[in-house]
C-alpha cells in the first residue's frame, strides 16, 4: 500500500509537470528560432558538463546512508555549499571561453545566468535526499510541481517579451529558487544543523566514487553537443536539442517518477535482509514495461508528432528522434545502474565500466556528427547498446538476480510493447509513413495503443495490473463503507 501510494504521488506529480512543460515547450518553440534554441542547448551542455565534475552524489548519500545523524547531515550541507560556490565560479570562466570558441557572445550570457543556479545547490540536494530517504513523495511532489510552475512561467513570459534564449536560463533560476525555498521549509526541523567538516572523509570518499562515474558519463554526452555545433552548425544543435527534449519529456513524465522509488526501495531491502534481487526484478519489470512501449510508440509517430507539436519547420529533428528513442530502450534494459551500485556499495566497479562505455559513445557520436544530425543520433544508440552489454552482468551479480528472471521480464515487456505500438505502426504503414497526420487520427491510434497495452498487462497478470486492481478494490471498499 505504501509503495503504491508513493508511486501514485511520484507519477502524478511528474505527469502534471510533464503537461506543464509540454505546453511551455510548444509555446517557446513557436516563439524562438532554432538557432536561439541552439544557444541555450549549448549553455545547458556546458552547465551539465561542469556539474558532472561537481556532482558528489549528496542526494544519494543522504538517501542511502544507514545513520544520518545531525553532524553527518551538517557535513553534507557544508560539502554541498562548497560545491555550489566552486561550480558558479568555474561556470563564469567557462562561459567566457565557450563564447570565444563558438564565436557567439550570446552563450556567455546564458551560461552566466546558470551560474547563479549553482549557488542554490544546498537547498536542492539536502531536502531532496531527506525526503527520498523517508519516502515522503507527497512532499517531493509539492517541491517539483512548484519548481516546474516557476520555471515554465518565467521561461514563457521571457520568450514572449523578447528575452530570447536567455528566457530559459532565467526560468531555470526561478525554478531552482522556488523549489529550494519550499524544500527547506518542508525539511526545516531536520535541517536545523550546523555545517561542519566532520565525516568529510566518508562523504568525500562516497562523493569521489559518484564524481568519477558522473564526470565520465556526462563529459562525453555533454561535450559531444558542442562537437555537433562546431562540426555541423547551431541549427543542427537546435534540432538535436528538440529531439532530445521530447525523449527527455517522456523520460521525465513516465520513467523518472518510478525510478525515483528504486534507490530507497533497494536500500530498505538491503537493510532488512541484505537481498535486493526480488526488489530489482520488480523494478526492472515495471520500468521496462512502461518505457519500452512509450519510446517505441514515439519512434513510430516521430514525424507527425513533431510536426503537430512544434510545427513542420522542426521536421528535420524527426529522424534523429527515432534513433534517440531506440537508444532509450537499450538504456532501460540495464535498469537503474547507479541506484544498484549505490545500494550495493560498488560504485568503483560501475565507474570502470562507464569509462569504456563513454569512450565508445563519444567516438560514435563524434564520427556520426561529421556525417550529419541523424548519424550523430545513431551514435547515441551505439553508446546505449554498449552500456547495456557492459552494465548488465555487473548489475545481476550485485543484486544476485538470475539471467532467466531478467529474460522473463524482457519477454513480458516485449509482448506489451508490440501490443502498444501495433495500431500506430499499421496505420502509419498503410498511409505510407506521412510527415503529418490529422489530430483525430493520431489521437485515435494513441488511445487504441494504450488500450492494447492495458489489455496486455491484464493478459500477463503484470504487477502494474495487479496493483491497479487492488487499488480499485480498496477505493471501492472505502466508498461502500462511507455509503
Amino acid at each position: 500500500m505504501f509503495l503504491r501510494k508513493s508511486a501514485l504521488y511520484s507519477v502524478g506529480s511528474n505527469a502534471f509537470q510533464f503537461g506543464v512543460q509540454f505546453i511551455a515547450s510548444v509555446i517557446v518553440a513557436r516563439l524562438l528560432m532554432p538557432d536561439e534554441m541552439g544557444v541555450f542547448t549549448i549553455a545547458i551542455a556546458a552547465y551539465g558538463l561542469l556539474f558532472a565534475f561537481q556532482n558528489i552524489g549528496l542526494v544519494q548519500y543522504v538517501t542511502n546512508h544507514d545513520d544520518m545523524s545531525p553532524r553527518r547531515l551538517g557535513g553534507a550541507m557544508a560539502m554541498s555549499a562548497a560545491q555550489g560556490v566552486l561550480l558558479a565560479l568555474v561556470l563564469i570562466l567557462v562561459a567566457w571561453g565557450l563564447s570565444v570558441f563558438m564565436e557567439d557572445p550570446r552563450i556567455f550570457n546564458a551560461v552566466a545566468i546558470l551560474a547563479l543556479v549553482a549557488l542554490l545547490l544546498p537547498t536542492e540536494h539536502i531536502p531532496m535526499g531527506l525526503l527520498q530517504r523517508e519516502m515522503r513523495f507527497d512532499h517531493i511532489a509539492i517541491v517539483l510541481i512548484a519548481r516546474t510552475l516557476a520555471n515554465t512561467s518565467v521561461t514563457v513570459a521571457g520568450a514572449y517579451f523578447g528575452l530570447s534564449y536567455a528566457s530559459m536560463a532565467w526560468g531555470a533560476l526561478a525554478g531552482s529558487l522556488v523549489g529550494g525555498v519550499i524544500g527547506v521549509v518542508l525539511c526545516a526541523q531536520k535541517m536545523r544543523v550546523r555545517p561542519n567538516t566532520q565525516h568529510w572523509r566518508e562523504i568525500g570518499g562516497f562523493g569521489l566514487s559518484m564524481l568519477s562515474f558522473t564526470s565520465i558519463t556526462n563529459i562525453a554526452s555533454r561535450s559531444s553537443v558542442v562537437v555537433l555545433g562546431k562540426v555541423a552548425d547551431i541549427t543542427s544543435v537546435g534540432h538535436f536539442g528538440r529531439a532530445t527534449g521530447i525523449t527527455d519529456m517522456v523520460q521525465f513524465g513516465l520513467i523518472e517518477p518510478l525510478g525515483r522509488l528504486v534507490l530507497p526501495s533497494l536500500a530498505n531491502a538491503r537493510r532488512a535482509d541484505g537481498g535486493m534481487g526480488d526488489m530489482y526484478r520488480r523494478a526492472a519489470s515495471v520500468l521496462t514495461i512502461v518505457s519500452w512501449p512509450a519510446f517505441a510508440g514515439l519512434a513510430v509517430l516521430s514525424h507527425p508528432l513533431i510536426a503537430f507539436i512544434y510545427g513542420e519547420r522542426w521536421l528535420p529533428a524527426a529522424p534523429a528522434l527515432i534513433w534517440l528513442c531506440i537508444a532509450r530502450i537499450f538504456v532501460e534494459m540495464a535498469t537503474c545502474p547507479v541506484e544498484v551500485s549505490v545500494a550495493s556499495n560498488q560504485m568503483p566497479r560501475l565507474t570502470r565500466l562507464a569509462i569504456v562505455k563513454s569512450g565508445i559513445g563519444f567516438a560514435a557520436f563524434s564520427i556520426g556528427a561529421s556525417f550529419g544530425l541523424v548519424w550523430a543520433a545513431f551514435g547515441r544508440t551505439v553508446e546505449a547498446l554498449a552500456g547495456a552489454v557492459l552494465y548488465l552482468p555487473f548489475m545481476l551479480r550485485a543484486t544476485e538476480l538470475k539471467w532467466g528472471a531478467l529474460l522473463s521480464v524482457w519477454r513480458t515487456s516485449a509482448i506489451a510493447t508490440a501490443a502498444a505500438i501495433g495500431p500506430a505502426f499499421f496505420w502509419m504503414a498503410s498511409k505510407g509513413w506521412p510527415d503529418t497526420l490529422p489530430i483525430l487520427e493520431m489521437a485515435g491510434v494513441i488511445v487504441l495503443g494504450v488500450i492494447c497495452w492495458i489489455a496486455a498487462l491484464a493478459a500477463v497478470r503484470h504487477e502494474i495490473w495487479v496493483q491497479i486492481c487492488r487499488g480499485s478494490q480498496f477505493l471501492l471498499t472505502k466508498a461502500r463503507a462511507r455509503g
